[in-house]
């Protein structure tokens, strides 16, 4: 981000959506990243926006030994507001958007103008031989008046459900309390 490292804190009811060795208010310290994150703190995606220029990407861990900095990002839903604190000025977006896609998807991560922030961890089923989550949960917030317009066309038009795959019979995998989020490192 050039130097303009965020500072994320969720503002709602008390309850945070991050939890971070970082300070006790819910901040989360922001450093820069490929795609996997740091331990104990967020990573910025390098190559993602500036605070309000665009698409500003975060991934944090899920669980695991390098921190659970968005264990509770499922908390989150549209209408919360987030707040991120970028060279000492507070940005301050709104939930517009929640989902899950398969851990190959990162579209929500594309940069096309619109200012944004973009939250993301791990999701679904832990697979303990890729040391890997099946999917990933994607959270957008946008600033206040393109939040409103996003949800009121969100709820105008809400998205198909993808049918699921047809089971091999497999059986499911429960993730390791100790397992880690995005990535292996346990």
């Amino acid at each position: 981000m050039n130097g303009a490292k965020p500072t994320v804190s969720r503002r709602r009811s008390g309850r945070r959506a991050t939890n971070s060795t970082v300070d006790g208010a819910g901040c989360v310290a922001v450093v820069p990243t490929e795609w996997e994150p740091p331990a104990f703190v967020a990573g910025e995606l390098r190559g993602s926006a500036n605070v309000s220029q665009g698409n500003t990407v975060l991934v944090g861990h899920l669980t695991g030994a390098a921190g659970a900095v968005f264990n509770h990002l499922d908390e989150l839903s549209p209408g919360d507001t987030i707040v991120a604190v970028s060279r000492g000025l507070e940005y301050t977006f709104v939930v517009s958007d929640k989902q899950t896609l398969p851990a190959d998807d990162s579209g929500p991560a594309m940069p096309d103008g619109r200012p944004r922030l973009t939250l993301m961890t791990c999701s679904g089923t832990w697979d303990p031989l890729a040391h890997n989550y099946s999917d990933r949960l994607w959270v957008t917030a946008e600033p206040p008046d393109k939040a409103a317009a996003t949800m009121a066309e969100n709820a105008a038009h809400p998205p198909t459900p993808t049918p699921a795959p047809e089971s091999d019979s497999s059986p499911v995998i429960d993730p390791s309390p100790r397992a880690s989020g995005l990535g292996s490192t346990q």
